[in-house]
């Protein structure tokens, strides 16, 4: 009997793959009472930036890479051209014109991929860092060589190129990728403009990858488009549905107010201090209630980085496009690897496609442990923590060379023991080979996701938010959860 309600409950939870509902969305009207429903669960700031391309996409379904380039213009717009106003408008449109060059540039080499030098051919995305690094010095140096001397606002222009840099960085390593594998060849520019200035959102990490991965997931037909928007429309349902349960969970536990209704549980709430006023030293705990804090906060910030991942998957799936999610159930995880995998997917196949996969295939190759090891480490420890040193590139350096040791360490130190993490527990799965490592009982199951819990939580003392909480505190901190110091 249970086996059977678990069966309807499934399919009623897989409403959106039932062949009926599938085929009434695949109508016109049908296509449209989805879009407006999609249009009225997401954020208010999204809803304004896609409505205009929804139309376009309703009248023609066929043009939908093309449709969501238009979009990056006002991405690009946002990143050079925000606060508008008459006298800036040259460089606004100067800033523009680079912005869109610059993507046209790495489409171009990509797609003439054959044609570039034989060091470049070898390493092409070793040359896009290389060409990043030397184009973020020269904006550095750029208003020193003007001495004062900038009609044309050159310095204003280098100073959004510097925001956008590390934001396009990634994006045109997959853009370099594809060259790499010759899919760039037959490309249009739009294929890659749509993901490197993405309407559908983003942040440093391509959400959706790159132009492979987009066209491989590509709904084909009517009825594929169809399932991809069902998909999408429950996704930013989930994310709503996230967002009032964050809500009632931030007043429940901590006794803040986030709307929601929310408010209900004001005066009721355990008022729990959060883990950084903890790490801080801003509030004082017992030993119980810091550790209750510290899970806390990992439901907490895993259901911050589910709804975002899920509005933005939401919208690219309402687009046509079936890419997987970025967050799934990372919370019923049974290892620490399956967790990685499952908290922030687009970020881990960053580091993977990045690091993990160039080591692995280059070196040690005489030695399995070493080789994996090593491939491990480059991908959730090096990778991990360049990618946040180019993402905070500009605080870093305001912050001079002590102080961005101080915002680092604590970095540094979290993805040692996450690569140290990924790779026992990827070993651990290897020696299981062969084995179902799904539990078949609920205490076996609670038994094994406890200590996946467990070492996340504890890792994440030096990881969370503000970065001015230094070394010593967090460190200071998890000693104290022992009772010590």
């Amino acid at each position: 009997m249970m086996s059977g309600v678990r069966v309807a409950l499934r399919q009623v939870w897989q409403w959106h793959e039932h062949p009926w509902l599938v085929a009434r969305v695949a109508t016109p009207a049908g296509k449209l009472i989805v879009w407006l429903a999609a249009l009225g669960l997401m954020p208010q700031r999204v809803a304004i930036t896609v409505a205009p391309l929804v139309a376009l996409v309703l009248i023609w379904p066929q043009r939908r890479r093309e449709i969501l380039s238009l979009g990056s213009l006002w991405v690009a717009y946002r990143f050079v051209g925000l606060p508008w106003s008459m006298d800036k408008l040259g460089w606004i449109m100067t800033g523009l014109a680079a912005a869109l060059a610059l993507v046209y540039l790495v489409y171009q080499l990509a797609r003439n991929f054959q044609s570039l030098p034989g060091a470049v051919r070898r390493h092409p995305l070793l040359t896009v860092h290389l060409a990043f690094w030397l184009a973020m010095s020269l904006a550095w140096a750029m208003p020193a060589l003007l001495e004062g001397e900038d009609p044309l606002h050159l310095s204003s222009v280098l100073h959004q190129l510097q925001i956008l840099l590390p934001f396009l960085l990634w994006r045109f390593a997959y853009v370099m990728l594809s060259g790499q594998r010759g899919s760039a060849r037959l490309s249009r520019f739009s294929d890659h403009l749509c993901y490197c200035l993405p309407v559908f959102g983003g942040t440093g990490v391509p959400y959706g990858k790159g132009h492979d991965y987009l066209s491989r997931c590509t709904a084909a037909d009517a009825q594929a488009v169809a399932r991809a928007q069902l998909a999408g429309l429950k996704l930013l349902a989930l994310a709503w549905v996230w967002k009032a349960v964050r809500a009632w969970f931030g007043a429940g536990i901590h006794g803040e107010m986030h709307g929601y209704g929310s408010g209900l549980m004001l005066g009721v709430g355990l008022h729990l201090p959060r883990l950084e006023t903890l790490i801080a030293g801003e509030a004082h705990a017992t030993m119980m209630t810091a550790w209750a804090s510290l899970f806390l906060e990992l439901i907490d910030y895993t259901l911050a980085i589910a709804i975002l991942g899920h509005v933005i998957i939401g919208v690219l799936r309402l687009f046509g496009f079936n890419v997987f999610r970025n967050t799934y159930k990372p919370l019923l995880a049974e290892s620490i690897l399956e967790f990685w995998n499952r908290f922030y997917y687009y970020f881990k196949e960053l580091l993977v496609e990045f690091f993990f996969f160039p080591t692995f295939t280059r070196y040690f190759r005489n030695n399995p442990e070493l080789r994996m090891f090593a491939a491990v480490m480059a991908a959730a420890f090096l990778g991990n923590v360049y990618f946040h040193v180019v993402r905070d590139l500009d605080e870093l350096i305001n912050a001079g060379l002590a102080g961005a040791w101080t915002m680092l360490a604590p970095r540094v130190f979290y993805c040692l023991l996450l690569g140290l993490g990924v790779y026992f527990s990827m070993r651990r799965q290897q020696a299981r080979r062969g084995t179902s490592l799904t539990a078949a009982n609920t205490l076996l199951r609670v038994r094994r996701i406890a200590p996946v819990w467990l070492f996340f939580s504890l890792i994440h003392i030096w990881n969370i938010a503000p970065v001015h909480l230094d070394f010593e505190q967090r460190t200071r901190f998890f000693f104290s959860l022992f009772g010590l110091g």
